[in-house]
């Protein structure tokens, strides 16, 4: 739950926003089981509790939430329908979710019209427009319907429970789903009012922040490579900034808090769900309204060390995975900052290293051909690496994609693929949702099934292969590994991208390395000088 709590604690919550969402996280089944699965739901939570889960509008969750209570509401005739679905004491899971709708309509059926239980989910059909919920999506909704039912010890129960039911008499419109979720949305950020800062208190934000203002106070709290550089430079002969990546570290801090602060202010402002763009409503249909285009950034290998990822090799650790490693443990910092990236993949081990030698005493030559920075990787060397690490990540979503393939049964013909990560209409990503894919010419998708077969059988390591096909754990292996490949490969194409941008701009990429190589072998000189 470390992740989860580290989310509302970095927004500054309140002792009484923790007691709320440690009630919930620590619910567990009768079994003693947890009933909420950390991730992705309970990390899912903490972001929609502060107002960082829903794209440009921060209350999108609570839009989503209204329409899984209506699509309840109407499925079946239990006098409790809502208790049955969203208090049910047990494990909260997709298959469970989809299990409860079937048996209440396996009774009764839906009690009224516009509602289909779709493959994945719930569709709806309203007279004013139509919705889908996932199955995917429903424990995060109600573990969501359960925070706000238990939040200030139940002190907004009441008016939830009002709001649904004023919402219910008129379920055929989606206005009136839009005027329920906007009601909720309002106590909602009377509660995040209340009990979160979004105040930094940290000495290092303090530091990071007076050296900015300084240097360039018309221009605001922008941060650029230099930035970065510099302050290390100026602030490394004391113990709290000494090692480049500590800054590089504590930029990464002050910019995520400064995204924090300002997902409290759109937060607390943030615009009505509806139609009306005159007054300022945004329309819940409007694509600007995607799931996941904001929020913390968290390391795609997370996933894929945890089961049922965790059961296939999708990288080897030397050649594959570590020259990755850092680049997806910060993220889009990497992107944002490259060269500050770049001269921390290249001189940060070069520091290590001297503080290693000094910690063993392995003598002051050692310490000073370190120190010379001899030994420091090119930044184009580098490149070379992330481009080499990229063609290893599309091959590897050729072979993911031939795995949900064979395990969907999907047939090659008439299907459209592009394996670029970018593109949310590719095949792979249609298979790892178990979508339909549209329409394609039928040899040019054979050939992409040929060349997905032959990546996956070219993978000798655990897991690549045709029996492992036919074991469920690893094709949920498989189907939980997709997004963090999809999300390995958009991350380095990203970053590269701004390599190029960085090579094809003077001085180059190889004058700025040795420029850099200068400028570290003389600072590290001046820290570690004084003990040789």
């Amino acid at each position: 739950m470390a992740e989860a709590e580290q989310t509302i604690q970095g927004a500054g919550a309140s002792g009484q926003l923790l007691a709320d969402f440690r009630a919930l996280a620590e619910a567990t089944t009768a079994d003693g089981v947890p009933r909420h699965a950390l991730r992705p739901v309970l990390n899912w939570l903490a972001r929609a509790i502060v107002g960082r889960e829903g794209g440009p509008n921060r209350d999108m969750p609570l839009y989503e939430l209204c329409h899984l209570v209506n699509a309840v509401e109407a499925c079946g005739n239990a006098p409790d329908r809502q208790a049955i679905f969203f208090h049910s004491g047990g494990r909260v899971a997709p298959s469970a979710c989809a299990r409860q709708i079937d048996l209440a309509l396996a009774g009764d059926g839906w009690r009224r019209q516009g509602f289909t239980r779709t493959g994945d989910g719930i569709g709806i059909d309203y007279r004013d427009g139509n919705f889908g919920i996932n199955f995917g999506r429903m424990p995060f909704l109600i573990a969501l319907y359960e925070f706000l039912c238990g939040m200030e010890d139940y002190d907004f129960y009441g008016e939830f429970a009002q709001i649904i039911d004023e919402m219910t008499t008129q379920a055929d419109s989606v206005a009136g789903i839009q005027q329920a979720a906007n009601a909720i949305a309002r106590r909602l950020r009377r509660y995040r009012k209340a009990h979160l800062s979004f105040t930094p208190q940290k000495e290092r934000f303090e530091a990071i922040y007076g050296f900015l203002r300084e240097r360039a106070p018309e221009l605001g709290m922008r941060v650029n490579d230099d930035d970065v550089l510099d302050f290390w430079r100026h602030h490394s002969s004391g113990n709290d900034f000494r090692g480049y990546r500590t800054v590089f570290n504590a930029f990464a801090d002050f910019i995520q808090a400064l995204d924090g602060a300002a997902s409290g202010a759109a937060a607390e402002g943030a615009v009505r769900i509806g139609t009306d763009r005159e007054e300022g409503e945004v329309d819940p249909a409007d694509g600007a309204m995607e799931f996941g285009t904001h929020g913390d950034w968290r390391t795609p290998f997370a996933v894929l060390d945890e089961p049922p990822a965790a059961r296939i090799k999708f990288f080897k650790k030397r050649g594959e995975r570590e020259v990755i490693e850092l680049l997806m443990a910060y993220g889009p910092h990497a992107v944002s900052l490259p060269l500050a990236f770049l001269r921390l993949e290249s001189f940060g081990p070069v520091q290590s290293a001297i503080t290693t030698d000094l910690q063993v005493k392995r003598g002051a030559q050692s310490v000073r051909r370190r120190i010379a920075c001899e030994d420091s990787e090119s930044y184009v060397a580098k490149q070379a690496g992330f481009q080499t690490a990229l063609a290893h990540v599309r091959n590897l979503q050729k072979a993911i994609l031939y795995a949900l393939s064979h395990a969907a049964d999907m047939s090659p013909d008439g299907n459209v693929v592009s394996l670029r990560a970018g593109d949310p209409m590719s095949l792979f990503e249609a298979a790892r949702q178990g979508a339909d894919t549209p329409d394609i010419d039928g040899e040019a998708a054979a050939r992409i099934a040929e060349e997905a077969a032959r990546a996956f059988r070219a993978l000798t390591r655990k897991g690549f292969t045709d029996a492992a096909l036919e074991d469920d754990v690893y094709l949920n292996g498989f189907r939980e590994g997709a997004g963090a490949v999809l999300s390995i490969a958009a991350q380095i194409e990203a970053f590269l991208d701004a390599i190029e941008r960085l090579a094809g701009t003077p001085p180059g990429l190889d004058t700025r390395h040795r420029q850099d190589q200068a400028v570290f072998s003389a600072q590290f000189a001046r820290i570690y000088g004084d003990v040789l």
